[in-house]
């Protein structure tokens, strides 16, 4: 019961909303009562369990004896659709129906939330990366709209629980939302980990930047950075943006920090739950989410970290106000990010930066968001000079391991990631692409 009342914090505001439950269990059905819902269907097909909790049940629940494959709710839509534990021993053909069922259930904008067994299940041969893609998979065409899910978290039990018996699991929250077009994708996740994150391309940038780092100047950096912000045993820290978990790793070994390490990439993500198995002991916890929709109490985070992340995000005045609510007094911020040169860019950074979906800030307008903000000790640092010296060091590396890379990838691979190096190069010798450093607190 009270994993479950966790649970309900990291979801939207469920007062006054319906709920569709699918499956019996009278812990989720009180957790959600204790959040004021208006109204609870719960159905099931085992008619047994279906009587055996109705007379323990509040007045606004509600019990469908019906297969959850073949609901029949007419025209009533939730707000919510709830599950746990119910889909361990179902085919893909019948968890994608339920998915079905749900987007066609839910109101626009409505949440489907489940719970599974899929981190290092003996149970379950399906992966987290397995059930995000099936349910992403899902369409679903209502008054001349294409409606799917958008991953808002996968968070795995362990990041919130210390019950050992449901270790395995992780819960989902995906939105229901009209399908635009993010060159070419159909969610900004998906263009991410089938474009520019694919497994592929984040182990050749792994290859380049040292085991555990895909940012610019890899272990080198993220030490000197660390030490900006003076790091302390149990302090909590944000980590936005966190790759493959390298420098998650770090923190934790090196200051015994506790880390939240968070990526909308499930790619990154994934790779980084699999290493997490050779730290057992770390603090550090990983998910797959949209930072921009989190929910965190106010005052929680010692440090908010972030490395060439926030250049995929357009409301950058309105993350870091949340920012702002997160931090403890006192609270400190460090991200590293790529910026711009002032306008006009030539037509091929224009190209560069549409073709990436960035938003990107001179290092002077980036600082100055900070300021507006009310953050103290405000520190933006044009750092190009260490972007540029740290492509050149990567470009040699490149040279030097160009048969091992080859081997491992490809020769089209290796051309690629030169290319493109030496493309960042000229944009930065041209003065349109910049690198940024930024600390401030609150």
């Amino acid at each position: 019961m009270e994993e479950f009342n966790t649970l309900m914090s990291f979801v939207p505001n469920l007062e006054s909303t319906s709920v569709l439950q699918l499956g019996v269990n009278q812990d989720l059905t009180q957790a959600l009562v204790n959040n004021k819902v208006t109204k609870v269907v719960v159905v099931d097909s085992d008619r047994q369990k279906l009587n055996a909790v109705k007379s323990q049940s509040s007045a606004n629940v509600q019990f469908l004896d019906q297969n959850m494959n073949q609901i029949i709710l007419d025209d009533q839509k939730f707000d919510f659709v709830f599950f746990n534990s119910l889909l361990l021993n179902s085919t893909d053909e019948q968890f994608v129906q339920v998915i079905a069922n749900a987007l066609n259930n839910l109101t626009d904008g409505g949440y489907l939330f489940f719970r599974e067994s899929c981190i290092g299940s003996s149970q379950s041969s399906r992966t987290p990366i397995t059930l995000i893609d099936l349910v992403q998979a899902k369409e679903h065409e209502e008054n001349g709209k294409k409606y799917g899910f958008d991953l808002v978290f996968a968070k795995p039990n362990r990041s919130f629980s210390t019950n050992e018996q449901n270790a395995d699991k992780v819960s989902f929250l995906f939105k229901k939302i009209v399908l635009e077009n993010h060159h070419g994708f159909k969610t900004l996740k998906e263009f991410m980990d089938h474009k520019q994150y694919s497994r592929n391309g984040v182990l050749r940038y792994e290859k380049i930047f040292g085991e555990g780092f895909v940012s610019t100047g890899g272990i080198d950096t993220t030490l000197e950075f660390l030490e900006v912000l003076d790091l302390k045993p149990n302090q909590k820290v944000l980590d936005v943006g966190c790759g493959i978990g390298g420098g998650n790793f770090l923190m934790a070994d090196k200051y015994g920090v506790e880390c939240l390490a968070m990526d909308l990439s499930s790619n990154m993500v994934g790779i980084a739950w699999e290493r997490a198995q050779a730290h057992n002991n770390s603090k550090t916890q990983f998910e797959i989410g949209d930072i921009c929709k989190q929910k965190f109490p106010d005052n929680y985070f010692d440090v908010i970290y972030s490395r060439d992340t926030i250049l995929h995000i357009d409301d950058k005045e309105g993350l870091f106000a949340k920012f702002k609510k997160w931090l403890k007094p006192n609270g400190k911020i460090f991200i590293s990010d790529y910026c711009c040169g002032p306008k006009p860019w030539s037509p091929e950074f224009e190209t560069y930066v549409a073709g990436r979906g960035y938003d990107l800030r001179t290092p002077a307008e980036y600082g100055q968001i900070f300021v507006n903000l009310g953050y103290r000790n405000v520190k933006a640092m044009d750092r190009t000079d260490l972007f540029v010296r740290s492509l050149q060091n990567e470009l040699k590396k490149m040279e030097q391991i160009k048969d091992e890379f080859i081997k491992e990838f490809s020769e089209e691979d290796f051309n690629y990631l030169v290319n493109g190096w030496k493309a960042k190069l000229q944009r930065t010798a041209a003065g349109h692409q910049r690198w940024g450093t930024f600390y401030c607190e609150k």
